[in-house]
C-alpha cells in the first residue's frame, strides 16, 4: 500500500513544483506588453512587467478550469456600449477621487493613514459591472474606490476620510474602516488577512440562508420558498502578500469543505509595502493556491479593462452558481504604500515612472479600439464632476458631537434589560432559526449543559457556584440558544 502510494506523492510534489515554476509569464503568450522596465532596474523588476492575458487564450484556460461553456463564455465576452461606459466611467472616478484625497491630505484636511489605489482601477471597473448591492463585500486597508464601486456615495466615503459627521461611520472609521450596511460594504480591514475569515463567515451565512430557506435581504429574515434562487456572493479583496498568510490556506479549505459562495479577489501590485513580492513568496501564482482544495483560479492582466471584465465575468459567475473562486489580478501601484512612504526607496520611483507610462489601464484604455464605441471625454467630465461634489460634500460636513463617543460605546440606557429584549426578528423567528440549523441532539445536549451548570449555580453548598469561566459560558450559551444571530 505504501508503494502504491510514492506515485500518488511524486504526482503530488510535481504538481506544486509546476506551480511555483509556472508563473503568469509562462502561462499566456507574450510575456509583456509594451515596453519593458528599465534596464537600470534590478532584475525582478525587470522580470515583473505587464503581462498579456488575451481574451482568446484566457477563454481555454476557463473552460478548462472553471468549465465555462461556449455560450457562457460568448456572453462574457461581450461588452454594450453601455457597459463600456459604466466601467469606463468608473475607472475615471475612482482616479479623480484619489487624486483629492492625496491633495487633502497635504491640505491637512484628512490626517492619519490612508492607502490611495492609483493604477488598479480596473477592479473598481469590474465591481460596478458584475457584483450586485445586495452581494456581501469585505475589502482590506485600501478601500475607497471598492466602496465607491459598491454603491457607496463618494460624498460618505470623502466625508468620513475627514472625520466627519456626515461620513459613512460618523468620522470614527477614516481611511481604512468605510462600512455601509445599505449597499452591504462590510468594511475596510486594516491587519493585513484579516478580513479573510470573517469573509468566509459572511460567505457561510449566505449558504445557510439558502439551505434554511432565509435570504438575507434588506438585513432581516423573511421566510420565503428554498427553491426561490439565491444567487448572492461574497466578495473578499486580498493583496497578493496578504495572500501569503496563513489566513488564505485556512479559509481555502472552509470554503472548499462547504462550497461557499465567496470570491477571493487577489490584488497582485508585486508589493507588499516596499517588499518586493517575489523576494518572500516562492509561489506568486495566488490564484493557483486553491488547486489543493479543488477551488479553481483565474489570472488576468489588471491593466486591460476589458480583460479584467470578461475575465472577471466568468469568475463570478461560477462563484454565483458553482462555489469559491479566486480571481488574480496582476497590477501596479502608481503611488507610495502610503503618502508617508517615500518612493525613492528600492528604485521605486523609476518603477513608478514605468508604471504609470505603460501600465496605466486609463491611457491603455483610451488608446484602444474599445474607446472609440463610447463618448470619453463626457466620461471624464462625470467623473471630475462627482469627484469635486465628493469634496464640497466633505467641506460642508460638520464635525462629530462631543458626545459620540459615549452615544457610539454606550447605545442603550443603563437600564436596559438585555435578557429581557427580544431578538431584531422577534422570538418565534428566532427559535424556528435555531431549531432548523441544529440537529436535535445537539440542541438537547445543549440545553443539558445549561440547566447542569444553573443548578450549580444556584447550589449554595460548599461545592456550589461557578467560576468566572463557567460563569461567562453559561451567558454566551443562553444568548446564543435566545437569539442566533449573535456573534461574539
Amino acid at each position: 500500500a505504501r508503494r502504491a502510494g510514492a506515485p500518488r506523492r511524486a504526482a503530488a510534489r510535481s504538481v506544486l513544483q509546476r506551480a511555483d515554476a509556472d508563473t503568469e509569464r509562462e502561462r499566456f503568450p507574450g510575456k509583456f506588453v509594451g515596453e519593458a522596465p528599465p534596464e537600470d532596474l534590478p532584475r525582478h523588476l525587470q522580470e515583473r512587467g505587464r503581462i498579456n492575458t488575451p481574451w482568446d487564450a484566457a477563454k481555454v484556460e476557463l473552460a478548462e478550469r472553471f468549465g465555462a461553456s461556449p455560450e457562457a463564455l460568448k456572453k462574457a465576452g461581450t461588452i454594450s456600449d453601455e457597459e463600456m461606459t459604466k466601467a469606463y466611467t468608473m475607472m475615471q472616478i475612482c482616479r479623480e477621487f484619489e487624486n483629492e484625497c492625496g491633495q487633502a491630505y497635504m491640505q491637512g484636511k484628512i490626517r492619519g493613514f490612508m492607502h490611495l489605489d492609483n493604477g488598479q482601477e480596473s477592479i473598481p471597473a469590474l465591481l460596478a459591472d458584475s457584483i450586485r448591492k445586495d452581494d456581501l463585500k469585505h475589502s482590506y486597508y485600501r478601500d475607497h474606490c471598492h466602496a465607491i464601486a459598491s454603491g457607496v456615495d463618494p460624498g460618505a466615503v470623502m466625508a468620513e476620510l475627514y472625520g466627519k459627521d456626515d461620513g459613512t461611520c460618523r468620522g470614527t472609521g477614516g481611511s481604512m474602516h468605510i462600512y455601509d450596511q445599505a449597499t452591504n460594504f462590510q468594511g475596510g480591514w486594516a491587519l493585513v488577512a484579516e478580513q479573510l475569515p470573517y469573509a468566509v463567515g459572511a460567505a457561510r451565512s449566505i449558504h445557510m440562508d439558502r439551505n434554511l430557506g432565509y435570504p438575507g435581504k434588506q438585513h432581516r429574515l423573511h421566510q420565503f420558498d428554498k427553491m426561490e434562487k439565491d444567487d448572492r456572493i461574497c466578495v473578499v479583496f486580498v493583496g497578493e502578500g496578504g495572500a501569503q498568510n496563513g489566513r488564505m490556506a485556512e479559509c481555502l479549505n472552509a470554503a472548499a469543505k462547504e462550497n461557499l459562495p465567496i470570491l477571493f479577489l487577489v490584488i497582485d501590485n508585486g508589493r507588499a509595502i516596499n517588499t518586493f513580492t517575489q523576494d518572500v513568496a516562492t509561489n506568486q501564482a495566488v490564484y493557483r493556491m486553491g488547486e489543493h482544495y479543488g477551488v479553481p483560479g483565474a489570472l488576468v492582466d489588471g491593466q486591460s479593462m476589458e480583460d479584467t471584465l470578461k475575465v472577471g465575468r466568468v469568475v463570478i459567475d461560477h462563484v454565483r452558481n458553482k462555489g469559491p473562486a479566486i480571481l488574480q489580478v496582476h497590477t501596479f501601484r502608481f503611488n507610495g504604500h502610503s503618502p508617508a512612504d517615500p518612493e525613492h526607496e528600492r528604485n521605486r520611483k523609476d518603477e513608478k515612472r514605468w508604471a504609470r507610462k505603460e501600465a496605466d489601464p486609463i491611457k491603455i484604455f483610451k488608446a484602444s479600439e474599445a474607446a472609440a464605441r463610447i463618448n470619453v471625454e463626457e466620461c471624464d467630465a462625470e467623473a471630475a464632476k462627482i469627484a469635486k461634489a465628493a469634496v464640497e460634500f466633505a467641506d460642508a460636513s460638520p464635525d462629530p458631537p462631543a458626545t459620540l463617543a459615549r452615544d457610539l460605546e454606550y447605545p442603550d440606557p443603563v437600564t436596559t434589560d438585555y435578557a429581557a429584549r427580544e431578538p431584531v426578528n422577534g422570538l418565534a423567528t428566532a427559535e424556528s432559526l435555531t431549531t432548523r440549523a441544529n440537529p436535535a441532539h445537539a440542541l438537547d445536549a445543549l440545553r443539558a449543559t445549561i440547566d447542569q451548570l444553573r443548578a450549580q449555580a444556584a447550589d449554595k453548598g460548599p461545592k456550589g457556584g461557578l467560576s468566572i469561566g463557567d460563569a461567562v459560558n453559561l451567558a454566551i450559551l443562553e444568548e446564543m440558544l435566545r437569539d442566533p444571530t449573535t456573534t461574539i
